[in-house]
């Protein structure tokens, strides 16, 4: 799990414990997974994408490589964003993530 799976798990448990309900039930977990899914999704897209991209021999894409990460890094509040989502700073961030208890 990473950081952001061990925050929403402890998010999902906190609110099954205040309703009252079982922490380990199958609604409880099927609630976590629905949470998590779109940003894991987004994590193996990109990790797929970024592999595909920098392990070809095309010269048209390296060039488009090359052009596209010379003008992301001479744009400073572009460089940010990216920074920020690869680092996991941005987006909807968990309580946890956020320095707030759950």
């Amino acid at each position: 799990l990473g950081l952001r799976d061990v925050a929403n798990l402890v998010e999902e448990i906190s609110r099954a414990r205040r309703l009252g309900l079982d922490i380990g039930s199958p609604e409880t977990l099927r609630s976590f997974q629905a949470s998590r899914r779109l940003d894991n999704f987004s994590l193996v897209a990109a990790t797929d994408g970024l592999n595909r991209l920098f392990s070809t021999n095309n010269k048209v894409i390296r060039a488009i490589r090359h052009n596209g990460l010379t003008t992301v890094n001479s744009i400073t509040p572009l460089k940010k964003i990216f920074m920020g989502h690869a680092m996991g700073t941005l987006g909807n961030l968990p309580n946890m993530l956020q320095g707030r208890l759950p």
